[in-house]
């Protein structure tokens, strides 16, 4: 395996920093680091499908009308997100499930 460049590394520190702080400037990003973010990132993407799948709230009484759009949006939806894009409530929850295994990673490797 190729090793990690310091660009490579500083990249995926600012990353890490929007979801952990500034304390991974001192962590030491590692082959073990990236691919526990490649788990977070699947975790995060089954959980903005299911977003996608949820009905948008509604002002006042919901209708047979309102239901039945909203269930024709979110299968739109559902079908036309890019496959890179997710919530943001799905990535920061998540990246705080993995918090403790991506530290571990870049503090001591694992």
């Amino acid at each position: 395996m190729e090793p990690i460049t310091k660009e490579e590394a500083d990249d995926m520190r600012d990353i890490l920093a929007r979801f952990y702080g500034p304390q991974t400037k001192h962590w030491k990003i590692n082959s073990d680091v990236y691919e526990l973010f490649g788990q977070l990132v699947t975790r995060s993407a089954s959980c903005t499908e299911a977003v996608h799948l949820l009905p948008r709230p509604y002002g006042g009484a919901p209708t047979v009308k309102w239901a039945s759009r909203q269930i024709r949006k979110a299968l739109i939806r559902y079908f036309k997100a890019a496959r890179g894009e997710h919530y943001l409530m799905c990535m920061r929850s998540a990246a705080l499930a993995m918090r403790t295994e991506i530290q571990l990673a870049a503090t001591s490797g694992i």
